[in-house]
């Protein structure tokens, strides 16, 4: 971000010249939105070599995303989420797993995770900016053969 201009406002006190109050604003530009273009889900699942059924899951999460990207995944939202797929608990447990391994979801606590916001974005450009900020991108080569990480700072 740019700083554009700096404001600075004091208020002295006009029979001694002592200074009362000082306060300092700083105005910003946000770099604009980076272009775009609409991807579906079922892509995203086949660039990231994800098992067929993992983009249902998916949907249901983003359902229940807040903005920020965070969306809690307790014992509860899990049996929801089963029974609005039609599918077992044991699964959903599995299909969450895979997405965290496949750096879709990233954990941060035990049942707090973030969608990558690399990938997706829900709430102002601001907003999806500054959770970019934190996210780490790690690469590790391995005979041939790379990983990609992603961790919150």
């Amino acid at each position: 971000m740019n700083i554009l201009y700096v404001e600075e406002e004091v208020k002295i006190d006009c029979e001694t010249g002592e200074v009362k109050e000082k306060e300092t604003k700083t105005t910003v530009r946000i770099p604009q939105e980076e272009d775009y273009v609409k991807i579906y889900i079922k892509h995203i699942n086949y660039l990231n070599d994800l098992p067929q059924g993992l983009d249902a899951i998916i949907y249901a999460i983003l359902k229940r995303i807040s903005y920020k990207n965070q969306i809690v995944i307790n014992a509860a939202i899990k049996r929801q989420i089963a029974e609005e797929l039609g599918k077992k608990f044991n699964t959903i447990n599995q299909y969450i797993t895979k997405l965290v391994k496949n750096n879709i979801l990233i954990r941060v606590d035990t049942g707090i995770y973030y969608l990558n916001p690399a990938l997706y974005g829900k709430g102002s450009w601001k907003d999806i900016l500054e959770l970019r900020k934190k996210l780490e991108i790690i690469i590790e080569y391995q005979e041939g053969k790379y990983t990609i990480k992603h961790k919150y700072q």
